[in-house]
């Protein structure tokens, strides 16, 4: 998942379909944290966002890191 703001319509897609998505496969879903940017002023929105995700399972990378499982 990428887009443009990370703070703001990325952070709502995601939670819209992580809602759906078995919790036992969580960790499909891949956040590519360099391909999406913040709206400055919330920069900690972002932050609590991927730490959110990071604990469900969701695997959050970046262009460099990433690697198909």
């Amino acid at each position: 998942i990428c887009g443009q703001a990370l703070s703001h319509c990325v952070n709502y897609t995601i939670r819209d379909i992580i809602s759906h998505w078995p919790k036992e496969r969580m960790d499909n879903i891949i956040i590519l944290k360099d391909c999406s940017s913040t709206i400055p002023g919330f920069e900690t929105v972002s932050d609590e966002l991927l730490r959110e995700m990071i604990d469900l399972g969701v695997r959050v990378e970046t262009t460099d890191s990433f690697k198909l499982l």
